[in-house]
């Protein structure tokens, strides 16, 4: 429910036409009804340039469908503009969730109002098939993928199974709940003393040696890894499977 106070609404953006006041102020009487003739069009066409003045301000993450809820619109007095809408944010750049945004329509009879907007993101996130318990390994088929509206998730979620395959739970995840990184414990994709092959990239060429691992590691983990050819030991990332990448 869109809500105004003359002590919340700066004095720059309250309504300039006395009118304008009464309905801002006592959205559900008779006399805003009154003053406020349902104009389907109108209301259309003010949605739309709402819409895409919000979706010119955001950057959602990548594979996210933006959703922008203006349920607001319906408590306002005004279904018009006569002349071009000025839309303005009235909170800080947008993102998934919600917002507010200043509306000023310089007509003949101006108006002013402060209007909220829910932003949802949806997204294709990795949630549990059955339930999964402290110890289990996540398997493929313990696994989907569901679209959320991001806004009401944590952080930490996941957007691909193969991100979660193979780790270890830590916390039990309910049937049908988004699996989240602190819950797991990442898949080790090597251990330590494995051989392991020794990717050196340098000037775009691919140099492949053999070494040794000094140290566990999970995808994306730095380990110390033992040169066999020359006993040197040098530190790189974990890229895959008994694998150790080098940047140079």
């Amino acid at each position: 429910m869109l809500k105004h106070s003359m002590r919340k609404i700066p004095h720059s953006l309250r309504p300039l036409h006395l009118m304008a006041v009464a309905c801002l102020l006592i959205l559900s009487g008779n006399s805003c009804r009154a003053a406020a003739a349902p104009d389907t069009e109108g209301s259309l066409a003010l949605a739309a340039q709402i819409r895409n003045f919000i979706e010119a301000q955001i950057v959602p993450p990548a594979d996210t469908d933006i959703e922008i809820g203006l349920e607001a619109l319906k408590t306002l007095p005004y279904s018009t503009c006569a002349k071009p809408l000025d839309v303005r944010l009235y909170t800080p750049r947008p993102g998934i969730g919600n917002t507010s945004v200043a509306l000023n329509c310089p007509q003949d009879l101006p108006w002013r109002a402060i209007l909220p907007v829910t932003i949802r993101g949806y997204a294709a996130v990795v949630v549990a098939n059955r339930p999964l318990l402290p110890g289990q390994t996540v398997r493929a088929e313990d696994l989907q993928q569901v679209k959320l509206d991001i806004a009401n998730l944590h952080n930490g979620y996941y957007t691909q199974s193969i991100q979660v395959i193979n780790a270890l739970v830590k916390q039990a995840i309910r049937p049908g709940m988004p699996v989240y990184a602190h819950q797991l414990r990442p898949a080790l994709l090597i251990k330590r003393g494995e051989k392991v092959v020794l990717m050196r990239e340098h000037s775009g060429l691919s140099i492949r040696m053999m070494g040794e691992a000094l140290k566990d590691g999970a995808l994306g983990d730095i380990i110390p890894v033992r040169n066999l050819n020359s006993r040197r030991v040098v530190e790189g990332t974990v890229t895959r499977r008994q694998e150790v990448t080098i940047r140079m």
